[in-house]
């Protein structure tokens, strides 16, 4: 579990090395789950944060939606790898989008 400041300092970092500006809300979260394993559906829960915003209408209005959605997916990867994570899920104007690391596998091997 990560703290509020290791989120946020991961969230400053990819903005300064990137040199995007890509604001949001973080807050702390429980993400509650299920998945069918052996013909029965199986659940959990564990804490998380969750980074929500959009795109800055006095920074980013000739963004495309295309552009900011690569955005979005640089800022999502930025955290997984700054905070370890396997998998990320971004959602933006009805699009959701699965991350996930490379070789590397959830607790149930997906």
């Amino acid at each position: 579990m990560h703290d509020l400041n290791e989120v946020v300092a991961a969230h400053h970092e990819w903005q300064t090395t990137s040199g995007l500006i890509l604001g949001g809300l973080v807050s702390s979260n429980t993400v509650t789950y299920g998945w069918p394993q052996d013909g029965t559906i199986h659940s959990a829960s564990e804490a998380g944060w969750k980074f929500e915003g959009g795109k800055n209408v006095l920074y980013e209005k000739d963004v495309s939606d295309e552009e900011f959605v690569g955005r979005l997916v640089e800022l999502a990867s930025a955290l997984a790898e700054a905070l370890g994570q396997t998998r990320v899920y971004v959602s933006y104007a009805g699009e959701d989008l699965i991350l996930q690391r490379p070789e590397a596998q959830t607790p149930t091997d997906d």
